[in-house]
């Protein structure tokens, strides 16, 4: 447990620092691709891209 409590504590504080690096907040970016996913799955966004190889 104290492992894994360390790797939550530094896991944490690099996404403060990410956080930091960039002009938005990561954790929104994360949580506005969720939403995405919710109306239209991974799945589905390749398989519209997906291009059958001629036969």
């Amino acid at each position: 447990m104290p492992f894994l409590e360390a790797e939550w504590r530094a896991t944490h504080a690099t996404v403060a620092e990410l956080d930091g690096e960039v002009p938005y907040a990561m954790t929104a970016v994360v949580e506005e691709v969720r939403r995405a996913l919710e109306r239209r799955s991974m799945r589905r966004r390749i398989l519209h891209h997906l291009v059958e190889p001629p036969r």
